[in-house]
């Protein structure tokens, strides 16, 4: 069942705020002991929550914006780019208050969340362009799949370090790399060419 979430109370009969109406941490139910998740990314639990739902025709996983006509995926969010026609999906107010979801950041103003794997990757990803700021950047651990390059403004993906093509900006994950290294790796690059495999960023 597709339901749209019109009103939240507590068992107390008190409404609770935005704050517990984030698209990371909403649940649906049609009583108080039974809950649905309105998609695979919810992560948070739900306490004792009544709910009123009405019916609607957007697909599984889908949310309607405020105009109650059009539907967007949940992760379309304050993600930065207007989906909705009325734009309610980027209200400022509401992304302001909204939590990102656990792979996600939230940019510096307030208004956009971005993958964690975007921030200090060359690509001004936040429109405010603090996933790229040369402070933040510096004081930014990699993920544990990735290297800081010698400038400390970059990660880049352990498999890029002497593939034969400067991934950092200053060129460091091409130094200091023996002949053995880069041969392994052009034999890879070699085999995802004729596979029709590319080096994904």
């Amino acid at each position: 069942m597709n339901n749209e979430l019109k009103s939240i109370t507590t068992s107390d009969d008190s409404i609770l705020d935005k704050n517990f109406l984030l698209h990371e941490h909403i649940c649906l139910g049609l009583d108080k002991m039974n809950y649905l998740p309105l998609t695979i990314f919810v992560i948070g639990f739900c306490t004792n929550l009544s709910l009123s739902v009405t019916e609607n025709n957007c697909e599984n996983g889908d949310i309607k914006c405020k105009d109650n006509v059009q539907c967007i995926r949940n992760r379309g969010l304050c993600n930065g780019y207007v989906q909705c026609n009325d734009q309610s999906d980027e209200d400022p107010d509401f992304c302001r208050e909204t939590q990102c979801g656990r792979f996600e950041v939230k940019c510096k103003d307030g208004l956009q969340c971005i993958f964690k794997s975007d921030l200090c990757d060359k690509y001004e990803d936040c429109d405010d362009g603090s996933d790229e700021d040369e402070y933040g950047c510096k004081a930014e651990q990699c993920l544990s799949y990735e290297v800081k390059c010698k400038n400390g403004l970059q990660c880049i993906s352990k498999s890029y370090l002497c593939d034969n093509g400067m991934d950092c900006d200053d060129g460091s994950d091409e130094e200091n790399c023996n002949e053995a290294k880069r041969n392994i790796n052009s034999f890879i690059d070699y085999h995802r060419a004729v596979s029709g495999l590319k080096k994904s960023k």
